[in-house]
C-alpha cells in the first residue's frame, strides 16, 4: 500500500487535532500491511517531510511549483510502481523466549533492477537493528514480545519498499478449533464386476460442522449439507483398493480433522436375491422333542417363494 501526500504546507507534531505523533503514524503504517507515504511538496518543505517518508519507507518527491505538480505526481506513481515487491516467507512468527527466529525475504524482487540492501527492524520501533545484502537475517528475543518486525529494501533503481509481520515470543498461537474426525463406515451395496456402489456413513463427534467434504482418493467429490449422514458413491472402479475421506467444515470455512476408510476389492456386495432360508417364529413342544420350522426359498424360472419346513429339535 502507498499514500501520495500532496501538500503545500508543513505539519504539526503532535497533531493539534488528535495529538498524533510521527512515531504513531509510522507504527500504524506497519500495522496496515504496511503503508508507504510519498509526500509531494515544494523544495522548501523537502527537509520537514524527510522523516515522515523515511520512517514509513516512502520517498519525498520535490515539485517545482504549480506548473510542475503533474510531473511530480507522475514521478511518485512511477516510484511506487517500480519499487521492490517485498515478501516474507512466513506471515506471522511464533517462538519461545531465547529461541532464534530466521526471517527470510528471499522471495522479494524488483522488476527493473536489483535489491541492494536489507534493513532489519526486529521490534518495529523504526530503528534499524541490522543491515545486510542477504535477504535472510536471524534474531533472538530474550524476553516476551508481542509486536511487529519489518524489513526495508533499497533497490538499484532508487526505490524503496518494506514488509512487516507480527512476532509473538513466549505467546502460544491462538489456533481455531476445527471439527473432530467423524466416525466413518463404508460398504459395497451393489457390484457389477469391478464397478460398484459404495455406501458411506458417518457420525460427527461434535456439532461444529456446517457441511462435509467427501473425497475419493485424491478426488474432491464435493460437499454435503451438515445434516447429511449417508452418501452413495456410484460407478466406483474397485479393481484396486480405494480410500474415502470425510472432513467436517465449519461455517467460516475452517476444515477439521479428516477421517479415512479403505474400501477393498475383496468386499462382497450383499446377495440381492435375499437369503435362501430363514427361521420362522413357530415352535411346538411334544414330550422330549421340540418341533420347529424354517422358511426355505425355492426358485422356478423367474419366480421365487418360500416353503415352510418343519423339523424336530432333540432336547
Amino acid at each position: 500500500k502507498a499514500i501520495i501526500l500532496l501538500t503545500d504546507a508543513g505539519y504539526h507534531e503532535p497533531d493539534k487535532v488528535d495529538g498524533s505523533t510521527l512515531a504513531a503514524v509510522a507504527k500504524r503504517s506497519l500495522e496496515i500491511d504496511p503503508v508507504n507515504i510519498y509526500p509531494v511538496v515544494e523544495k522548501h518543505l523537502e527537509g520537514s517531510y524527510e522523516d515522515m517518508a523515511s520512517q514509513t519507507t516512502g520517498q519525498v518527491i520535490v515539485s517545482g511549483g504549480e506548473n510542475d505538480t503533474i510531473a511530480a505526481l507522475s514521478k511518485a506513481l512511477t516510484k511506487i510502481k517500480n519499487r521492490p515487491n517485498a515478501k516474507l516467507k512466513i506471515g506471522e512468527y511464533y517462538a519461545e523466549v531465547g529461541q532464534k527466529i530466521t526471517f527470510d525475504a528471499g522471495d522479494s524482487y524488483v522488476v527493473d533492477g536489483s535489491i541492494t540492501k536489507y534493513e532489519w527492524d526486529f521490534d518495529g520501533d523504526g530503528k534499524i537493528d541490522q543491515t545486510t545484502t542477504s535477504p535472510v537475517a536471524s534474531h533472538v528475543y530474550n524476553e516476551k514480545f508481542d509486536g511487529i518486525m519489518q524489513v526495508r529494501m533499497s533497490a538499484s533503481n532508487d526505490t524503496v519498499s518494506n514488509i512487516s509481520a507480527p512476532v509473538k515470543v513466549g505467546i502460544k498461537p491462538n489456533l481455531p478449533v476445527g471439527p473432530g474426525a467423524p466416525q466413518v463406515s463404508a460398504k459395497i451395496i451393489e457390484r457389477n464386476g469391478n464397478k460398484a456402489t459404495i455406501r458411506l456413513n458417518w457420525q460427527p463427534v461434535d456439532e461444529l460442522s456446517s457441511r462435509w467434504l467427501v473425497n475419493l482418493d485424491d478426488t474432491n467429490l464435493g460437499y454435503t449439507v451438515g445434516e447429511q449422514r449417508q452418501l452413495d458413491i456410484t460407478d466406483v472402479d474397485i479393481s484396486t483398493s480405494r480410500k474415502v475421506t470425510v472432513t467436517g467444515i465449519k461455517a467460516d470455512g475452517y476444515a477439521g480433522k479428516p477421517a479415512t476408510i479403505q474400501v477393498d476389492n475383496e468386499m462382497s456386495a450383499p446377495n440381492p436375491e435375499g437369503p435362501t432360508s430363514r427361521p420362522c417364529p413357530y415352535k411346538i413342544r411334544v414330550g422330549l422333542f421340540t418341533i420347529a420350522c424354517r422358511y426355505q426359498k425355492v426358485t422356478f424360472g423367474g419366480w421365487s417363494f418360500y416353503w415352510m419346513v418343519w423339523y424336530i429339535v432333540r432336547s
